[in-house]
């Protein structure tokens, strides 16, 4: 049977590496009332985290030998050092799964630890998680993509179930994990560089900056909740879409540079899902080609 919301039947879980990622999975977990035993380098973090969650603090990584499930919430270059170090010094629990919080390596940077027995995997929660973030909300109903034994997927998949997560997934081993990561990041990074881009472009547009970027925001916001039901052809709005060649004409004129440079690279794209959608026709491509050839 599957753990519902607020269930679990996996048992403790040890988290190791308390930045956003580690925070946002501790606070889901014992939100959830699974047992929680946490470890930092810096042990006063570990301590303060476990005050305010009602979990454990683990003074030395052996103590993470009373856990069934260590969820190694690290630097993907510092993964592979740590499972060595887990699987020096910790005694290998029953039935010990170790997972890792990575998106773009596969289960392999935990070998020390398959190596030594436990079955090992990863589960990347698909969030937007910014060093320092703080948000224990950040991982509401999130994505999670897994890899890696089946057993160790099993017990993912129980703790993903008891946060109220869903799994994303994946099909083609090692180079499907990358691929998913690679995309990942093109949007997370991309859409926070292109905001960038909008608010240079709106200094001295507008009367507050800090009312714009809620403002900008929310359409951001609008554009991704269509996104979501719609898909991107049926998605799209805007003069290109409408062909109205004028109105472009009239923005690129006004745009700064990197602006301009940003619009112009994704014209391409944007023509083609217009005249996929039907709302463009060849005529009205062909002009705005002939646009950006002035």
């Amino acid at each position: 049977m599957s753990a519902r919301p607020g269930e679990s039947d996996a048992g403790p879980v040890g988290i190791a590496g308390l930045g956003a990622a580690g925070t946002a999975l501790a606070a889901k977990l014992a939100a959830a009332g699974v047992p929680l035993v946490l470890y930092a380098r810096t042990t006063a973090r570990a301590e303060a985290l476990a005050t305010s969650l009602g979990a454990t603090a683990a003074g030395e990584l052996e103590e993470l030998g009373a856990v069934s499930t260590v969820w190694l919430a690290v630097s993907d270059r510092a993964i592979g050092s740590v499972a060595a170090e887990i699987a020096s010094r910790v005694k290998r629990p029953k039935a010990a799964v170790a997972l890792h919080a990575s998106g773009f390596y596969d289960e392999t940077p935990l070998a020390p630890l398959a190596d030594a027995g436990w079955k090992t995997g990863g589960a990347h929660p698909l969030v937007s998680l910014p060093p320092g973030s703080q948000d224990v909300h950040a991982l509401d109903s999130a994505w999670f993509a897994l890899c890696g034994d089946p057993r160790a997927r099993r017990r993912a998949r129980e703790l993903i179930a008891c946060i109220g997560g869903h799994e994303l997934a994946l099909v083609g081993g090692a180079d499907a994990k990358r691929r998913y990561h690679a995309a990942a990041s093109l949007l997370a990074g991309g859409l926070a560089s292109l905001f960038d881009v909008v608010e240079e472009e709106l200094d001295g547009a507008v009367k507050s900056p800090r009312v714009a970027r809620a403002a900008f925001a929310a359409l951001a916001g609008s554009v991704l909740d269509n996104l979501a039901t719609r898909g991107a052809a049926a998605s799209m709005t805007g003069p290109v879409v409408r062909g109205d060649v004028e109105v472009l004409r009239g923005q690129l004129e006004l745009m700064g540079p990197h602006a301009r440079r940003l619009y112009e690279d994704l014209l391409g794209r944007v023509v083609r899902l217009a005249l996929e959608r039907g709302s463009l026709d060849a005529a009205q491509a062909q002009a705005i080609w002939a646009l950006l050839d002035e």
